[in-house]
Formats: structure tokens, sequence, C-alpha cells
């Protein structure tokens, strides 16, 4: 009998250093590194932003790499607010003119390059459409080949934002 209990201790003792000793420990934070980029855009999409600039007269502000997420209420009744959050995270347009006033966005703008010609481009762009068109909001796009050409940006631009010659 003593034996039977000095196993029952022994197991007790057992399960509970094994307890102990499988306790999950705290996951150890990653630190990652980081170093500044010295653009925040590329040339070519500085090149169009001050053609944006010249063209809009700064009547507008022009934000570029505008997240999404910065842009649509993805918090609406009776859908996942984390599912339409993680849906549109990393979706950003290149592009976003706002009238100074209340800083309302008025125009997306997307500068398509060849990138936009890979097949999970297209369907990116293709959802990005659908989001623009079901908050009202119009999506110009243009294509990388024409951004130099002012003039043509201007014409695109004013089937959004009527009027915008007679500032120049």
């Amino acid at each position: 009998m003593e034996k039977l209990y000095l196993y029952i201790g022994i197991l007790f003792v057992l399960g509970f250093l094994f307890r102990l000793l499988s306790k999950k420990k705290p996951k150890e934070k990653n630190i990652y590194q980081y170093t500044k980029k010295q653009y925040l855009l590329r040339k070519d999409e500085t090149d169009f932003l001050k053609i944006l600039e010249q063209i809009l007269s700064n009547r507008y502000y022009i934000f570029p790499q505008v997240h999404i997420s910065s842009i649509v209420e993805h918090k609406i009744k009776g859908q996942s607010f984390k599912g339409a959050l993680s849906h549109i995270d990393r979706k950003s347009i290149d592009y976003l003119v706002c009238d100074k006033q209340y800083i309302s966005p008025i125009l997306g703008i997307e500068l398509d390059g060849s990138s936009h010609d890979r097949e999970d481009r297209i369907e990116r762009d293709i959802e990005v459409e659908r989001i623009f068109k079901d908050i009202n909001l119009p999506l110009l796009r243009i294509n990388s080949r024409d951004r130099s050409n002012t003039e043509f940006i201007k014409e695109e631009i004013e089937k959004f934002i009527p009027n915008i010659k007679q500032f120049h």
C-alpha cells in the first residue's frame, strides 16, 4: 500500500512538472529592421503628380498612394467588420483628388503601367472599380504611356471635374 501512495505521489509530482514545463512561454516579439525610403514615389509617379497639380491649379488636394480603407466606410451593418477591412486592407489607389474645403474625395486616379496586365492585377483592378462604383466615387484610369500628355490628362479629368480649363 505504501508503494501505491509512493507511485501516486510520483505521478502527481511528474504531472505537476509536466504541466509547469509545457505551459506556453510568452512569444518573443520580432524586432524588424527598417530604413527610410529615399523617395515616396517613383520618378514617373512624381512627374505625373506634378502634371496633376498643374492641371488642377491648386484648387484641389492631390494625395498619392491612398489606402482604400481611408476612403471607404467598411463598418456596415450586416457584414463582417474584420472581413470587409481585410478585403481592402492592402489595396490602394495611386492618387486621390479631394476638395480643399472639406478634404472630401472627388476623384480617384490610377496610373496603369505594365503590371496592370498581370492576371492578379486585372482581378484587383476589377474589384477596385466595383468598390468605387458602389461608393459613387469616379475612378479615372490613365495608361502610363499617356502620363506625360498634359492635354489628354486634362480632358480625361474634365469628364469628372468640369470647368478646370477656366482656371489656367
